[in-house]
């Protein structure tokens, strides 16, 4: 019956506990301390929805080499839509026969020391030529490479999701597109037909989908069982 008791008196000391560090400030702060966070895409026009153009640079960006607008969706019979009604085609829109190294860029605002996210649909126009390279580069460096290898069957896609990850160096980014030959010391002789098509690019520090990180979860749930371990000992010397 002693041990029943004791059962019972740990029990409404344990929900005492609880009760009283719900009502506190103390827990408000802590979980107040760290927000969810609700990033926002810092890359402008990333889907080229702001722009109609077919012929002037998309709004947000800055052209390497050739001049050109977007491609509407609905002039490429077959090409599945990745996002929205444009996507960006790196040469052969308004020039069929992009220079190697020409692409599109934009500088975004960054933190210092922070890791980013870069992502963005991949896909290419499929023509017969040789296999084509989109190059992804991070303040004039290349980042990562794609080699694009053309299916004989113009604009049916697939497109393909590629995420990337960095850490910034400075309070601004430049991230560039480019394309460059397979065929070394071929120029553009084998660029035209197979050109890398962009869309829906998204550049995010990690856990912007306002999931806090597993560290933070766990320094609440800490604080939270410390204040309950707190409430419980002065309960009992009350």
């Amino acid at each position: 019956m002693q041990h029943c008791k004791q059962r019972s008196l740990a029990a409404t000391s344990i929900v005492a506990a609880y009760t009283a560090l719900a009502q506190s400030s103390v827990l408000a702060v802590i979980l107040f301390a760290f927000p969810l966070a609700s990033w926002a895409n810092l890359v402008t026009n990333g889907s080229f929805e702001a722009s109609s153009s077919i012929t002037t640079t998309p709004t947000g960006w800055t052209q390497i080499g050739l001049t050109q607008g977007v491609f509407p969706y609905s002039l490429a019979t077959g090409m599945p839509v990745y996002d929205g009604l444009n996507f960006y085609d790196l040469g052969g829109w308004a020039n069929p026969q992009p220079n190697s190294g020409d692409g599109i860029q934009q500088t975004d605002p960054t933190t210092s020391g922070l890791l980013y996210t870069l992502s963005f649909g991949l896909s290419s126009e499929g023509g017969g030529d040789p296999p084509e390279i989109l190059n992804v580069l991070i303040n004039g460096s290349v980042l990562d490479s794609y080699t694009l290898v053309a299916s004989g069957d113009p604009f049916t896609g697939p497109w393909v999701t590629e995420t990337l990850n960095f850490t910034a160096s400075s309070s601004s980014t430049i991230v560039a597109f480019t394309v460059t030959s397979t065929i070394a010391g071929s120029g553009n002789a084998w660029l035209g037909n197979n050109d890398p098509l962009l869309d829906g690019i998204t550049l995010n520090p990690p856990s912007s989908d306002g999931t806090p990180e597993p560290a933070t979860w766990a320094f609440v749930a800490a604080g939270i069982a410390t204040m309950a371990v707190r409430k419980m000992q002065a309960g009992r010397h009350s």
